[in-house]
């Protein structure tokens, strides 16, 4: 009905051009720090109360119906203006270092946005993203070289003062693209973070449960490193 007034709720919104700018349901939930389930009835609800569909979804990819790519301008024009009120009220008097840390996969797939946006909001705050180890990050809160840091770790093993469950993943095995099957004959090549990496202990002591000889081949402190070498 023309003119009628929907009264949105601004999360759909947030949660909507998550979902339309990572085309995953999955990466957007971690941006807007909620849980995929969530986000996915979040976008029902917006759908519902436009009317339309937005989103059309399949077990590979996240595509936006026509109705969905026209609302993404809008979406980010109103959200821009309701993130630059806390400025106007006076949030831009807030100055300092703010020192940050975060293992390289958050920080290159999943933060960039999201620190881009804290720097827009607040211009007079110095921000400093380090890229870690979790272990070595966990070491710099304990010795104050952090202010603030994401960290990956058992939920079993939290230390003390780490708010859980922001992100859970679950952890499966990789092999080069020319290997069909690893082979049971020999010890397992792996390709590794160097200690202290808490994916290269989780994958250590699986093998060691399973009784199943290994040896390290390659070790990199970058993602990238190591997937160019199971190419």
């Amino acid at each position: 009905m023309p003119g009628r007034r929907l009264g949105l709720d601004t999360t759909l919104l947030r949660s909507f051009a998550a979902v339309a700018g990572a085309r995953s349901f999955t990466r957007a939930a971690a941006l807007v720090g909620r849980t995929q389930p969530a986000v996915t009835l979040q976008i029902a609800r917006l759908e519902s109360l436009l009317g339309t569909k937005l989103l059309t979804r399949t077990s590979r990819e996240v595509t936006l119906t026509p109705a969905g790519a026209a609302l993404p301008p809008v979406a980010r024009e109103a959200l821009g203006l309701l993130d630059s009120v806390p400025a106007g009220l006076g949030a831009a008097a807030e100055a300092g270092d703010l020192r940050f840390g975060s293992p390289e996969d958050f920080a290159t797939l999943y933060l960039p946005d999201i620190l881009a946006r804290f720097v827009e909001t607040h211009p007079r705050v110095h921000l400093t993203t380090h890229c870690e180890l979790t272990v070595r990050l966990v070491e710099g809160m304990r010795e104050g070289a952090y202010d603030l840091a994401v960290i990956k770790q058992d939920p079993q093993a939290l230390p003390p003062g780490a708010r859980p469950l922001w992100w859970r993943e679950k952890l499966v095995w990789a092999a080069g693209s020319e290997v069909a099957r690893p082979s049971t004959a020999g010890p397992l090549s792996l390709v590794l973070s160097p200690e202290p990496c808490v994916y290269r202990s989780a994958a250590i002591r699986a093998l060691e449960a399973a009784g199943r000889p290994w040896r390290v081949v390659y070790t990199s402190p970058s993602l990238v490193g190591a997937a160019l070498h199971l190419k």
